[in-house]
């Protein structure tokens, strides 16, 4: 998947730090995610990847997911909660300032 997310980054150049996708739930998936990733299998609902310049992949998966998650390349980390999702979020993203996200898949809600 690092090609895929050095390609990414190919087309935003140095204009973020970090580019952040939340997938959401029906209607709101971001394909984006799948593409990412390389998931073939799951919803990874409220999942978030985190993809860094250099091709690195973070991945905020539920629990749910965790077994599907384990095909993909990546660093994982899981949660239970929302809740527990946004502190693993802050911790890692803790002195990024600049976020890119897929505005066009991400609810209000994520985007918070």
């Amino acid at each position: 998947m690092r090609s895929r997310v050095e390609g990414i980054y190919s087309r935003v150049g140095d204009k973020v730090d970090v580019i952040v996708l939340i997938n959401g739930t029906e209607p709101n998936v971001d394909l984006s995610f799948f593409y990412a990733t390389g998931a073939e299998s799951g919803m990874f609902e409220g999942c978030a990847a985190i993809l860094w310049p250099d091709g690195g992949l973070d991945l905020v998966i539920s629990e749910l997911e965790e077994t599907s998650a384990r095909r993909l390349d990546g660093e994982i980390t899981t949660f239970r909660t929302t809740e527990q999702r946004k502190e693993v979020l802050q911790e890692i993203l803790a002195g990024v300032k600049r976020i890119g996200v897929n505005d066009s898949a991400l609810t209000c809600a994520n985007l918070k």
